[in-house]
C-alpha cells in the first residue's frame, strides 16, 4: 500500500501547490467577503483533497498508465486502498492549514477593514464555530469520497463523468423525498439531536458518520476495480 501511495504522491506533487493557492484564494475571499472566516479550512480542504483524488484518476487514464500499473507487483486492492489513505491524510494536512490561515486572517483581518469594506465587529472568528466546521467539513469529505470511489473505480473518469452528476441529483432528490426536505420531521429531529448534544459529541457525529460512508464506499471500490477490465 506504501508503494501505490507513493506513487499517488508522486503523481500529483506538482499540483498540489497550485490546488492549495487556489482553496486558499477562493477561502479568503468568501470567507471575508461573508464577513466569517470559519468557512476558510472547509474550502482548503474541498479545493484540494476531492480536486486531486479525480485528478489521480484522470491521470490513470494517461498513455495506459492504469493498465501497465496493473502489471506491477501492487494488487488492486493495495492500489485503492492506497489512494484512499493518501487522500484522507491530505484532507488531514490541508484542514489543519485552513485552520491556521483562518485564524490569521480572523486576527489581521480587523486591522485591515478599509480594505475590505467592513467593520471590525463585521469579521466573525469563533473557536466553536471552527471546530464544528472542521470536523464537519472532514466528516463531509469523507461521505463525498465513499461515494466517487466506487464509482470512479468501476468506469473510470472518462464515463464516470457522465454519472456523477446524474448521481448527485438522484441523492439529492432521495433525500429530500424520505426527509421532507430541510422543514421535514427528519431535519428538525436531527437539528435537535445535535443541539442537545456537547461539542464533542457533535464532532464526533460527523466524523463516524463520514467514516461508514467512506468504508462502505471503499470496500465496493476495491471490489470493482477487481472486477474492472482493462
Amino acid at each position: 500500500m506504501k508503494v501505490a501511495m507513493m506513487a499517488d504522491f508522486l503523481m500529483v506533487k506538482k499540483s498540489l501547490g497550485q490546488a492549495v493557492m487556489v482553496g486558499v484564494i477562493c477561502g479568503l475571499i468568501i470567507g471575508l467577503a461573508c464577513g466569517n472566516v470559519n468557512i476558510i479550512p472547509a474550502m482548503v480542504m474541498f479545493m484540494v483533497t476531492i480536486g486531486q483524488y479525480i485528478s489521480l484518476v484522470a491521470l490513470d487514464e494517461r498513455n495506459g498508465w492504469e493498465a501497465y500499473r496493473n502489471t506491477l507487483p501492487v494488487s488492486r486492492k493495495q492500489i485503492i486502498t492506497g489512494r484512499i489513505v493518501f487522500v484522507v491524510l491530505l484532507a488531514i494536512a490541508y484542514l489543519a492549514l485552513g485552520l491556521v490561515i483562518a485564524v490569521a486572517a480572523g486576527l489581521i483581518a480587523p486591522m485591515l477593514t478599509d480594505v475590505f469594506f467592513l467593520s471590525a465587529g463585521d469579521i466573525v472568528l469563533s473557536a466553536e464555530d471552527l471546530t464544528v466546521v472542521a470536523f464537519g467539513s472532514l466528516g463531509a469529505g469523507l461521505a463525498l469520497l465513499g461515494v466517487f470511489a466506487p464509482i470512479l473505480a468501476k468506469y473510470g473518469m472518462t464515463k464516470a463523468t457522465r454519472i456523477l452528476p446524474l448521481v448527485f441529483v438522484m441523492i439529492f432528490l432521495l433525500v429530500f423525498v424520505l426527509t421532507g426536505g430541510p422543514d421535514g420531521a427528519v431535519f428538525g429531529g436531527l437539528g435537535a439531536f445535535l443541539d442537545g448534544m456537547p461539542l464533542l459529541g457533535v464532532c464526533a457525529f460527523f466524523l463516524v458518520a463520514g467514516a461508514i460512508i467512506l468504508a462502505i464506499g471503499g470496500v465496493l471500490a476495491v471490489r470493482f476495480y477487481q472486477q474492472r477490465q482493462f
